[in-house]
């Protein structure tokens, strides 16, 4: 045994702190923390602990991953860059997530407390950065973007499949641990500290079957599937009512989420939306085509919508500065009636499009030929930007004089 790494930490001990324990002749160090097999655990035995540690693994191996698809040219590819992410970067955020992931799985928070956790904010942070947008892109809006679901989904399924697989494993070792659970489960001091009993309050919030018993009093090998499908309806739910309300209503709390959801989304809640064409399109578009297009969807635009929200300016005051038509400046404004963009509109291609379009947004992003409707939205972007940094520029000046 190696002394040198090994350390004592006592468990909510009160009686004695652990200090002056030795082997092989050396004093053993006392900790409040210690990694064991890839784990962290403290002394209050709060597994959080061990859950935020993971944050940064997902960062090692990004940061492991990353200069390979430089090199490969990978990393202008977000329907690539996706995969790879999944195969190598949420590997890390799941570690051990068998042993503290029922502490991590509470679904009756707010969006904030459920999307919080600093390794869902380490991969959206990952995302966002494929994507190319704000790091204030609304978070449900970029795992929709990006198709991938939150991190709890997966340390939810790693959890159910755990059990089962302990529940029917023949081992000894796993039988123990299994009757361990039900013991701690029924005592009245600890039971709600143990990690059945975590789990399955987990299962009740999500209003599905919790685990059962058999005749013999032996615990049975729960429905994974519908666990799933009760996770899936929950986040669905919780989706749904972030998004709910008309996107132009001045009073709308969730104008970002209700635009992406009723405009963008490739799919209906509660379905799990697919990836877009125009994150697929490879070679026929360029990055900062890709960029510009993720940028409208995902609100981090220069569009007086969003920039009047961040200086506080009433909706209706947001007005379009680039033409004289007194509209609000919404991305609809902007790719459907924006005056500053009829040269674009009256190309052919593009005035072909917009009428199998109409006034709608989710008919204009539906469209069957995205590369057209890429390229089209990028230059409209552009052009906004361009005259929303002369905007500035020009009234920097003016304060300056």
């Amino acid at each position: 045994m190696n002394v040198a790494k090994c350390a004592v930490m006592v468990f909510g001990g009160k009686d004695r702190d652990g200090s002056g324990l030795l082997y092989g002749g050396r004093t053993l160090p006392v900790v409040s923390e210690f990694k064991f097999l890839g784990t962290w655990f403290n002394k209050e035995c709060q597994m959080k602990v061990a859950a935020d540690k993971q944050a940064a693994a997902v960062w090692a191996a990004w940061a492991q991953v990353k200069p390979w698809a430089h090199e490969r040219g990978l990393i202008t590819l977000p329907h690539v860059m996706r995969q790879v992410i999944q195969t190598y970067v949420l590997p890390a955020a799941l570690y051990g997530c068998q042993v503290w992931g029922p502490d991590m799985l509470c679904m009756n928070g707010t969006t904030r407390q459920v999307l919080g956790s600093s390794v869902q904010s380490a991969l959206l942070a990952i995302y966002k950065s494929v994507l190319g947008v704000s790091p204030r892109a609304p978070s449900w809006c970029v795992l929709d973007e990006m198709s991938v679901r939150m991190v709890q989904f997966y340390w939810f399924r790693a959890c159910a499949n755990f059990w089962n697989k302990a529940v029917a494993s023949t081992n000894p070792l796993m039988a123990s641990v299994v009757k361990a659970q039900l013991c701690l489960t029924r005592r009245k001091t600890l039971g709600n500290t143990a990690w059945l009993s975590k789990f399955n309050k987990v299962l009740e919030g999500l209003c599905t079957r919790c685990i059962s018993m058999s005749d013999t009093g032996a615990p049975m090998v729960g429905d994974a599937n519908e666990w799933l499908r009760a996770w899936e309806e929950k986040a669905s739910q919780m989706r749904a009512e972030g998004s709910a309300g008309d996107p132009t209503d001045p009073t709308n709390p969730h104008r970002t989420q209700s635009t992406y959801v009723q405009c963008f989304r490739t799919a209906p809640l509660p379905a799990h939306p697919p990836l877009h064409p125009y994150l697929k399109a490879g070679s026929t578009l360029d990055r900062d085509a890709v960029r510009n297009v993720a940028r409208l969807r995902l609100t981090s635009h220069k569009l007086k919508v969003q920039t009047g929200r961040e200086q506080g300016i009433p909706y209706e005051d947001r007005v379009c500065s680039r033409c004289g038509m007194d509209k609000v400046d919404d991305e609809a404004h902007l790719l459907l009636e924006c005056e500053a963009m009829a040269p674009y509109r009256a190309l052919s291609a593009v005035d072909e499009m917009l009428e199998k379009a109409g006034d709608s947004l989710h008919s204009l992003f539906a469209y069957e030929d995205a590369t057209l409707m890429a390229q089209y939205v990028s230059m409209c972007m552009s052009l906004a930007d361009e005259m929303a940094d002369a905007s500035l520029a020009a009234s920097q000046a003016r304060q300056g004089s």
